[in-house]
């Protein structure tokens, strides 16, 4: 049905969430890859909509290389609505919130939206979109991806660096394959191995530099465990939100491998907001508590951003939250 729909429109447009990440970058790179080839002998154009300034963008346009195609896929938000027409295909990959994709003004724009997500729908679209797959037992977007792509276009019709890029996609989301992994994860990694993906050049991707070394190791000095089984741990931040919130993402998932603790919450300032990363190891639901803070994302990671708030309100605000969803 999607490939139906990529060869009838008149141009695609790509878009995941703001403040992008290796996972959604790569998932939209691989749903270009899928219109590219299913429109056949058609020249038609299909952009990416994505925010070029930040850093996990620029670290996955290295790995990328020097391929002619990516010279003109990739667009910013502000340029991103001069390409809608009555006949454009927006997919929207690896977010299911208007709110929060990279070009909310182009989603108003264009009548015909297909989605593909792996997050559970917390909220009613305003639109009927044209495909809506959205299935939350998926590891990932890139997981989705990599199955469509399998099931949709010849052997070998992938670059091996968009191979490894979805490969490093799904190994993000899985925590480097710990978590949300099934037979599905691991068929779409079998598949993009097929299609030239290294497991060692996927690792590389998660190498940190310093500054990203110092920003988790901060969360160390700030950490309270909440209810017995519940870690809680809390920085001032280094004054880049990407760099932070990627650095939240690492201490959960650290502080989940400390023995009796359930579920880990860092929390990270960015001006007057509260970033917030939960993870679980599948007892405790942290999706339905930040879901309680504007947040959502799966049973066992999740996250959330609290606006216009103080660390001690935020925390205050989750230890309700947690106080509401978590039987004592």
């Amino acid at each position: 049905q999607l490939c139906s729909l990529i060869a009838q429109a008149g141009n695609v447009i790509i878009m995941g969430h703001r403040n992008p990440d290796f996972h959604a970058i790569r998932a939209c790179v691989g749903a270009a890859r899928l219109a590219m080839c299913a429109v056949g002998n058609r020249k038609i154009d299909v952009r990416v909509v994505m925010n070029r300034e930040c850093e996990d963008f620029r670290l996955c346009a290295e790995h990328l290389g020097n391929h002619a195609i990516y010279d003109d896929l990739f667009v910013d938000a502000h340029n991103a609505l001069d390409l809608v027409r009555s006949d454009s295909l927006l997919i929207i990959v690896d977010v299911n919130n208007v709110s929060i994709v990279e070009a909310p003004d182009v989603v108003k724009n264009v009548a015909n939206i297909a989605i593909i997500d792996h997050h559970r729908q917390v909220a009613e679209f305003d639109f009927d979109p044209v495909l809506n797959y959205i299935d939350p037992s998926a590891s990932s977007a890139c997981e989705l991806v990599a199955e469509i792509l399998e099931q949709s276009l010849p052997e070998g019709s992938l670059l091996k660096e968009e191979a490894n890029a979805m490969l490093t996609g799904i190994m993000l989301d899985t925590n480097k394959f710990q978590k949300d992994t099934g037979s599905r994860t691991f068929s779409a990694a079998l598949y993009l191995q097929s299609e030239g993906a290294n497991t060692e050049l996927a690792r590389r991707n998660f190498e940190d530099d310093i500054k990203d070394f110092l920003a988790e190791a901060a969360f160390s000095r700030d950490i309270e465990i909440y209810r017995e089984r519940m870690a809680i741990t809390r920085s001032a931040g280094t004054g880049n939100p990407m760099v932070d919130r990627i650095a939240a993402s690492k201490a959960a998932d650290k502080l989940l491998t400390v023995r009796q603790v359930d579920a880990s919450f860092a929390l990270v300032e960015a001006g007057s907001t509260i970033h917030i990363s939960a993870r679980s190891n599948g007892t405790i639901n942290v999706q339905l508590i930040l879901e309680k803070l504007k947040g959502g994302g799966h049973f066992d990671a999740a996250g959330a951003q609290v606006q216009d708030s103080t660390m001690a309100k935020a925390t205050a605000l989750l230890t309700a939250a947690i106080d509401e969803i978590v039987p004592r």
